[in-house]
């Protein structure tokens, strides 16, 4: 990616999804006039994906792709940035390489995509010069440059309680044994599961793939903190999922 442009030549905002973040704070002032603290974005970037998180979402018939999730909710807005498993379905799965896209789902306007270049020399020169121009012209002629949304209301963060996804889980288990308490705790937990994939690595080693049902941030968040990871049992990754 930095041999094309695309990244820079300290990729750590591009790979810690720090820059979606900042983007993200950005999308929140202008589609809900909220102008969010990037403090209060939890962001994750995709460091933390693995060769077998890839190959096992594409057998569920996913694509990961690092999304900024910005939602309202009657408590407020969430603004969170993650490695996400996106339906192979869904049109977010097809933006690749140097594209980007925004999708939108509204009341009014159902679903609409914008999509195009979101890195490299050109595109980026041709931001930068048009702003430039415009901020010229503003000075020639005297007229402030209208702002990029006029529509402001108070920043209101969503409760946790109100935000829901289906998740995707990576454990890793040395026995059937272990499978079977596991199975136990996500019905202690009441989280429902939608699918169950298992691998073996080795004759000692195994994974476990689970796709849950809905469930809310809280409930995921206290599961994850929660969960008895032992030398048999161990949480490796936790992906939102959309389109599932």
């Amino acid at each position: 990616a930095q041999e094309l442009g695309y990244a820079e030549s300290d990729p750590t905002n591009d790979v810690e999804g720090i820059d979606t973040a900042y983007k993200a704070t950005i999308l929140s002032q202008f589609g809900f006039g909220m102008p969010i603290d990037f403090d209060d974005v939890n962001y994750k970037g995709i460091s933390s994906i693995r060769s077998e998180d890839v190959e096992v979402a594409q057998e569920m018939g996913f694509a990961i792709k690092l999304v900024a999730d910005l939602r309202e909710t009657p408590t407020g807005i969430s603004v969170d940035v993650s490695p996400t498993l996106i339906s192979q379905e869904h049109p977010l799965a097809a933006v690749n390489h140097v594209m980007n896209a925004v999708f939108i789902e509204s009341i009014g306007i159902g679903q609409s995509l914008f999509y195009g270049p979101g890195a490299g020399q050109n595109p980026t020169a041709t931001s930068v010069l048009a702003d430039i121009i415009d901020i010229s012209r503003s000075i020639r002629s005297q007229i402030k440059i209208k702002p990029m949304n006029t529509y402001h209301c108070p920043c209101r963060l969503s409760m946790q309680s109100d935000i829901f996804n289906e998740y995707y889980l990576a454990i890793s288990l040395r026995n059937a044994e272990d499978s079977d308490t596991l199975g136990r705790y996500f019905e202690q937990e009441n989280i429902g599961l939608k699918n169950v994939i298992e691998k073996a690595l080795d004759d000692k080693q195994q994974e476990i793939y689970v796709l849950t049902d809905e469930v809310s941030q809280e409930k995921i968040t206290q599961f994850i903190e929660e969960f008895p990871e032992s030398g048999v049992i161990q949480l490796i990754n936790v992906f939102k999922v959309i389109g599932g």
